[in-house]
């Protein structure tokens, strides 16, 4: 699948199984993140560099933005190349975006579309609204990103 990203959230036992025989998950996984929220842990995923590596774990509901803050300088004085935000809400979070992109590429974030602010549709891509969940999914995205100087 060259268009496609295989990742891996190194997290409970499936982080300590990456090796078996000659087979080893590194060659096969493009990034791998830290999944234990408000840390700062750097995956062990064998073969994989610091840039494809995300050691902080960012919840955007309940990890406070200065600590949010510091893994992002963290992550950036240490060489790493992958800061993960998880759960982004239906809701504006610009300012506490623009915290960490300051902290990570020295610039603000804004919001792109307004539209794009919305809350997540409650079926699953598994039931009848399978398509419109997958469409919207990538039509509604959250479209964050560093604001051009």
């Amino acid at each position: 699948m060259p268009d496609k990203l295989l990742t891996f959230y190194f997290y409970g036992p499936a982080s300590s199984r990456l090796i078996s025989g000659d087979l080893n998950g590194g060659d096969y996984i493009d990034l791998s993140y830290n999944a234990i929220y408000g840390t700062y842990y750097p995956p062990d995923v064998p073969k994989l560099t610091k840039a494809q590596l995300g050691p902080a774990a960012v919840h955007v509901n309940t990890t406070p933005a200065g600590t949010a803050v510091s893994l992002a300088t963290r992550t950036i004085e240490d060489g790493y190349g992958v800061y993960l935000y998880y759960s982004l809400p239906g809701i504006d979070v610009n300012s506490y975006l623009s915290r960490i992109s300051s902290a990570l590429y020295d610039t603000e974030t804004e919001i792109a579309d307004e539209d794009c602010i919305q809350p997540w549709i409650s079926a699953g891509p598994t039931g009848p609204m399978r398509e419109q969940f997958a469409a919207s999914r990538t039509r509604t995205g959250r479209r964050y990103g560093p604001v051009s100087k």
